[in-house]
């Protein structure tokens, strides 16, 4: 009797675990979306931060550079502005456009190598997709009947004397 009640007993926990789990995810999964939503803007904005964090410590760089070498500002204006430059001995190459092709099909490489993560889980893809919801729903109240009626425990029969 004591077995037979303690398996009753772990399988009423698994399939009303499971039917909770299953009922929750049903209800909240307006929530989860915008919580895996808001997940991916957090990321995107983190990153975002860290470009203008990089090009903030690089003006700063340019302009330490500035302030202790007066002169390297001449040097650098015709490269940064792309003006023409002052030295007419000295000689400046500039990229041609096969150059300049081959380095952005280059870049374009790159980018692609870089696989974008999944800003949700599949499970959720899945679910969102046409009636998997509303089945989801009605699985997971089911499982919580069936656990509620099939395995309650026993309750031991009274002697009639």
């Amino acid at each position: 009797m004591i077995v037979r009640n303690t398996i009753r007993t772990i399988l009423f926990v698994v399939m009303f675990s499971i039917g909770a789990t299953a009922l929750g995810a049903a209800i909240l999964l307006d929530d989860i979306v915008r919580h895996y939503q808001s997940k991916e803007v957090l990321r995107q904005q983190r990153e975002y931060s860290e470009k203008l964090r990089s090009l903030n410590d690089d003006y700063d760089a340019l302009l330490r550079l500035i302030e202790d070498d007066p002169n390297s500002l001449k040097r650098i204006a015709p490269a940064a502005v792309g003006a023409d430059p002052m030295d007419p001995n000295a000689v400046y190459p500039r990229g041609t456009a096969e150059a300049l092709a081959a380095a952005k099909k280059a870049l374009a490489e790159e980018v692609e190598v870089q696989p974008a993560k999944p800003t949700m889980p599949a499970w959720i893809t899945r679910v969102r997709e046409g009636d998997r919801r509303l089945i989801l729903y009605f699985a997971g109240a089911i499982l919580i009947i069936i656990s509620l009626t099939c395995f309650s425990p026993i309750r031991p029969l009274k002697d009639e004397d």
